[in-house]
């Protein structure tokens, strides 16, 4: 292939929006995306399958039927599963594409700590499992189990106390330390384009000339809307109490429950900001700090609430 664009989200930076109203424009690339990416076999293989399952010639012989001689994909879970995987096939995936496509560009967007934990929740409340609080969704470790508790109390000891818990299923505050992620591509690959979310969404057409610099196109979109708008904290309150509650086939009885449910959703702390703000706390920090080191010329000046 004579060039090849791979978009690897984050998730919950515009990835929907670019998917389809942007990328869909760019007429000179053979274009990949959901939910081919996700479910074809082989291109699902490349991002789940351990390395002792995975087939690398299944994803030459997909890509030889396909035929491109430029290709553009866009998957948001290329950069890793937050939901249950905790990112933990992120660098994985990374390596076979470059192992794939060697001379690929990356093209990364990235969002603010405290407001992409709010959007994630909003999503994940969007699921009928979505029931828990957000500060239960998002986890970060609790102290030690040293060697010391070990010999004194051996058979005394919290959940919380596993770095990563894999007996339950949530999301690691790990997963927005940007700086490992951001050195991951720009150590694999020669051209690692970074975004902020906030620049595409207060000054799109400099960011849209950037793409257009990227791909070598024009692309004619003038203005951005929010293709999975957030839900507010009293309807994120409401899906998830009513996540809780199994399906009523007596239509009076769901009434009834419905009501309850909003009353109870709007009797609640409606701040969710706050508690994302709490539950990041001073947690990226110095990660954030290093992030703004080495990507200087980014313009993080323009955002001095983001990425504190």
């Amino acid at each position: 292939m004579s060039k090849t664009i791979i978009h690897v989200g984050l998730h919950k930076t515009a990835t929907t929006f670019l998917q389809l109203n942007v990328w869909p424009q760019i007429s000179g690339y053979t274009y990949l995306s959901r939910p081919y990416t996700q479910h074809n076999h082989s291109f699902n293989q490349l991002q789940y399958a351990d390395d002792s399952l995975y087939d690398k010639n299944l994803v030459i012989r997909e890509l030889n039927r396909i035929a491109a001689n430029r290709l553009l994909i866009s998957d948001e879970s290329f950069s890793g599963k937050p939901l249950y995987f905790s990112y933990l096939n992120r660098s994985i995936i990374a390596k076979r594409l470059k192992d794939l496509f060697p001379k690929a560009e990356i093209i990364l967007f990235l969002r603010d700590q405290k407001d992409i934990i709010l959007s994630h929740y909003s999503g994940y409340t969007l699921m009928p499992y979505g029931i828990k609080q957000i500060k239960d969704l998002f986890y970060r470790p609790g102290p030690d189990y040293t060697y010391d508790d070990y010999l004194d109390k051996p058979h005394r000891y919290q959940m919380s106390s596993l770095y990563y818990n894999t007996n339950d299923y949530f999301i690691h505050l790990d997963c927005f330390l940007y700086t490992n992620l951001v050195s991951l591509y720009i150590d694999l690959f020669d051209k690692c384009h970074v975004f902020l979310y906030e620049d595409f969404e207060k000054d799109f057409g400099e960011s849209i000339a950037r793409l257009e610099e990227i791909v070598g196109e024009h692309i004619g979109v003038k203005s951005m809307k929010r293709e999975n708008v957030s839900l507010s904290p009293t309807q994120i309150e409401k899906r998830r109490k009513a996540n809780c509650v199994p399906p009523i086939s007596n239509k009076y009885l769901r009434k009834l429950v419905q009501v309850a449910i909003r009353i109870a959703s709007n009797a609640q702390d409606k701040d969710l900001k706050i508690i994302a703000h709490e539950i990041a706390g001073g947690y990226y920090s110095q990660d954030n700090q290093a992030l703004k080191s080495m990507l200087p010329s980014i313009g993080w000046d323009k955002h001095p609430d983001k990425y504190t």
